[in-house]
């Protein structure tokens, strides 16, 4: 939603306009533009309305709030611009750039497959749904088509997700960007499989990262397409992987990338010679995080490994989605209860990247607690 204010000779007009995520977007790119291009003022500045008053009035010394009623209908205009602008930049109401949740800065949202309670699962409208709520981290299914492109889509099979029937592994590009996606009731929308190009691109425009889970299936075999693609785009950065391979097998297959991306070793008592593993990492690569998933609390994961963890400078991330991840500390118990009982207890323990269901709700909580 944004508030426009229209002025004539005489009066001025207050109208509110609801507008879609991605006008918002474009909405936001082209006062990006003119600002930057026409006025010369630094973007950076348009997220602080005081700096950019202050930049404004000083390349327009006619702009004064006490003169503004004999100010020329031009100049009128520019404030009115002005005034719009900074209305959206508080609103929550544009690109994300909320690495650091109002109430914990330490606290890092990873929103599952997107925004699905909206729009389709692993969809650009789910994923642009998610950045403007806030979250650092899109959590997507990554898979290759039949002519080796990567796309974004959780099942193997197109039937659950799509308009479409059989293995995705059985089609190609073209036919699968002919299909429409479902959305969690199973309705058919105008929403399409998208590729990772498109993901990666929406990542790296508004900073966050894209966690492209299915990665490792079949001993890794998208992760050189997907490496390629990233370098292509100059977004290396915003990929986040979490796998649980040992540091020899990731850095076989990532190579020099390794340490270019962002690497999440998972951390289950299922893993053999856990310790080991462990240790081996933190003196090899120091993870950007370490992804935990434990179904007790009297689990070498939490009991030992954690503490380990925290005394590092690698982060420990935790899926609030699985009940079977986070001893039962989890999105449905944090909603049915109280989110102190789930999220909460999840932050006390140190976990400081939650990954969730309820972006939203998330967000809230981190924002009032």
């Amino acid at each position: 939603m944004i508030l426009c204010i229209f002025l004539s000779e005489n009066a001025f007009t207050l109208q509110w306009y609801y507008l879609s995520p991605h006008l918002i977007t474009s909405f936001h790119t082209l006062m990006k533009r003119l600002f930057s291009r026409h006025l010369g003022i630094d973007t950076n500045w348009i997220h602080h309305p005081s700096l950019l008053m202050k930049r404004l009035f000083s390349l327009h010394p006619d702009i004064d709030a006490s003169r503004l009623p004999h100010a020329s209908l031009r100049t009128k205009r520019l404030f009115s611009l002005f005034f719009a602008l900074c209305i959206l930049s508080t609103l929550n109401a544009r690109p994300c750039d909320s690495h650091s949740p109002k109430a914990d800065s330490r606290i890092l949202v990873a929103s599952h497959r997107g925004d699905w309670q909206v729009a389709p699962e692993n969809s650009i409208a789910a994923f642009t749904a998610a950045i403007l709520a806030g979250v650092t981290i899109i959590e997507t299914d990554v898979r290759l088509t039949k002519d080796k492109q990567c796309v974004l889509l959780h099942d193997t099979m197109l039937d659950r997700t799509t308009n479409g029937r059989g293995a995705l592994a059985d089609t190609t590009l073209e036919e699968v960007r002919s299909l429409r996606l479902r959305d969690a009731l199973g309705t058919l929308t105008q929403e399409h499989v998208p590729t990772l190009k498109e993901a990666l691109l929406l990542a790296k425009a508004h900073n966050v990262y894209l966690y492209l889970d299915k990665a490792g299936t079949n001993n890794g075999e998208a992760i050189p397409h997907i490496l390629a693609l990233a370098k292509e785009l100059d977004a290396l950065q915003h990929l986040l992987f979490v796998l649980n391979w040992p540091y020899e097998k990731a850095h076989a297959v990532f190579k020099d990338d390794l340490t270019r991306v962002q690497f999440c070793p998972v951390i289950s008592d299922n893993i053999p010679e856990l310790t080991h593993y462990v240790d081996t990492w933190l003196t090899k690569a120091a993870p950007f995080a370490f992804q935990f998933r434990f179904n007790s609390l009297e689990t070498l994961s939490f009991k030992i490994l954690l503490p380990k963890v925290l005394s590092t400078s690698s982060r420990a991330f935790i899926a609030a989605t699985w009940a079977t991840h986070t001893a039962g500390h989890d999105d449905a118990l944090s909603l049915t209860t109280t989110p102190e009982a789930g999220w909460g207890w999840l932050i006390q323990h140190g976990f400081t990247i939650l990954e969730t269901n309820h972006p939203r709700a998330l967000l809230h909580y981190l924002r009032t607690k």
